[in-house]
């Protein structure tokens, strides 16, 4: 079972547009700049199957996680203390209005689950 922050989510869209024209902040925090365990890697869901497929697994199962809730929330928000306590709380309200639209966009954690193919197709060995 593998959770990852997939590229094909809606706040890594509009993170990357903002990016590609000189507004940085989005970007970075998406990416957790500074962070203790910032994301590495961004994959879109189909990429990470092909990735996993090529080492002998296939894909069981594949949904999303919510990407955001009302609970706990606002300590996301100001786990960046460098953040004005004024953006963060514009962003906690634009979220929560948000929140019903942000449900049927593309989701921002893929989960998947993979079977270890591998004993489907081996050669069996005999002695």
């Amino acid at each position: 079972m593998i959770n990852l922050p997939s590229n094909h989510g809606v706040f890594f869209r509009v993170a990357s547009a903002l990016d590609r024209i000189g507004v940085y902040g989005a970007y970075e925090r998406l990416w957790q700049k500074g962070f203790p365990s910032p994301h590495r890697s961004y994959f879109h869901p189909d990429g990470l199957v092909r990735l996993v497929e090529r080492h002998g697994f296939r894909e069981a199962y594949r949904g999303t996680l919510v990407s955001t809730q009302r609970e706990g929330l606002w300590q996301r928000l100001r786990f960046d203390t460098s953040a004005p306590v004024i953006a963060s709380a514009a962003l906690w309200v634009g979220i929560c209005l948000a929140a019903p639209l942000l449900q049927r966009l593309p989701a921002d954690i893929s989960l998947h689950i993979f079977r270890r193919a591998a004993a489907e197709t081996a050669p069996r060995i005999q002695s």
